[in-house]
């Protein structure tokens, strides 16, 4: 039931500014970093849904409060992570017990956001040691930089490690949404892509403004009974693909 949009992109490369574009109708030629309209969030509210929002990045900053911002918004706000992004913090995977308990209140219409750290470089940091599946990586190494060359094998896999460990929690997500039995729907995107010394270039992280960085993966998923009821929403997703 996974739909993989395999041409998706992100106007911008960093997180403060592609985040809001997800969820409002800023233009992407918006330089301003706030937004004064109500995001998405608020449009579910006035449809009726139970709204949360759940994170493991920081509630405050200037990486993220043009995105928490939208986040209070929500009926329910929680931030999970005791540590911002540049530190090893929690895994992703915290978010799937609050999201089990929201699930299993059996509300009628509920949205909610999970907003993830992903493959935040440190790479390494993101997943725990069972999907260390390609090595060597920068488990181990004291605190790496982004920029040396002779790092490059060690980051990209590292980074791939991360990718695996995103694939695994996305199909946690399915499980629990598939397991409630209703008309069900998961949007993931990712806000920024990422440079690991790629071909002949020599940069890696992103906010390098090339096609590394505007290139991102974009995967939607529908439970059965959505399928059965929306059917032209289905084939539509499909025929973007």
């Amino acid at each position: 039931g996974v739909v993989s949009f395999k041409d998706a992109f992100s106007p911008w490369t960093s997180t403060r500014m592609s985040v809001p574009l997800l969820l409002t109708r800023k233009s992407p030629v918006d330089h301003k970093v706030f937004f004064p309209e109500r995001s998405l969030i608020s449009a579910f509210r006035e449809a009726g849904f139970r709204t949360y929002w759940l994170s493991t990045q920081s509630p405050l900053g200037p990486h993220d409060s043009s995105i928490a911002l939208h986040a209070a918004e929500a009926h329910e706000a929680r931030f999970l992570n005791p540590l911002d992004y540049q530190r090893a913090g929690v895994y992703d995977d915290t978010l799937l017990k609050p999201l089990a308990q929201i699930l299993a209140r059996g509300e009628p219409k509920v949205l909610v956001v999970l907003h993830t750290l992903g493959g935040h470089f440190n790479y390494a940091d993101r997943y725990p040691d069972e999907l260390e599946v390609f090595r060597p990586s920068l488990k181990g190494v004291k605190s790496p930089s982004l920029h040396p060359p002779a790092l490059k094998r060690e980051m990209n896999n590292s980074y791939d490690n991360s990718v695996l460990y995103v694939d695994l929690f996305l199909a946690q997500v399915i499980e629990r949404l598939s397991a409630i039995d209703a008309l069900t729907t998961m949007f993931y995107m990712a806000d920024h892509g990422e440079n690991l010394f790629d071909g002949e270039c020599d940069k890696a992280g992103h906010g390098r403004d090339n096609e590394y960085d505007y290139r991102v993966a974009a995967l939607w998923w529908s439970s059965p009974r959505y399928a059965e009821v929306f059917p032209e929403k289905v084939a539509a997703a499909r025929s973007r693909a």
